[in-house]
């Protein structure tokens, strides 16, 4: 579970999110909404260790994670790819799921194996395209 309660965070001095809190079970997808500007990158980023955070508690599984490293947090099992490059472009379809399947929860075979059959479940239609290009 993914709990981020009375969050307020920004950049350097700049206060950009007031008062977020949310919780996201597992196995629950959710959607932030708002117009330009309105902090959904800043809230985004501040639960991966990208911001700072002036107030609130991030929570995961448990663990607080407010004051973690990316890295750390990564290895915890969350994950953030930023639109600007979603993909590696010269790689395959499978090759860029493993590397999300590698970092994600230490990455062992066992794991890796086990993360991508569940992305596989989940996107069936890439099962075809694994092995084209991803771009």
């Amino acid at each position: 579970m993914l709990r981020v309660e009375n969050l307020v965070a920004g950049y350097g001095k700049l206060t950009i999110v007031q008062n977020i809190s949310l919780t996201v079970n597992e196995g629950d997808f959710i959607a932030i909404v708002g117009p330009n500007g309105s902090g959904k990158s800043t809230l985004v980023k501040s639960i991966f260790g990208l911001t700072t955070i002036f107030e609130g508690t991030i929570t995961f599984d448990g663990a607080n994670i407010t004051s973690q490293k990316p890295e750390n947090i990564a290895r915890a099992g969350l994950g953030y790819v930023p639109q600007v490059s979603n993909i590696f472009a010269e790689m395959t379809v499978m090759e860029n799921l493993e590397l999300g399947a590698i970092s994600s929860r230490g990455g062992n075979g066992g794991e890796k194996r086990k993360v991508l059959a569940r992305v596989l479940r989940l996107f069936p239609d890439l099962s075809p395209k694994s092995r084209a290009r991803a771009s």
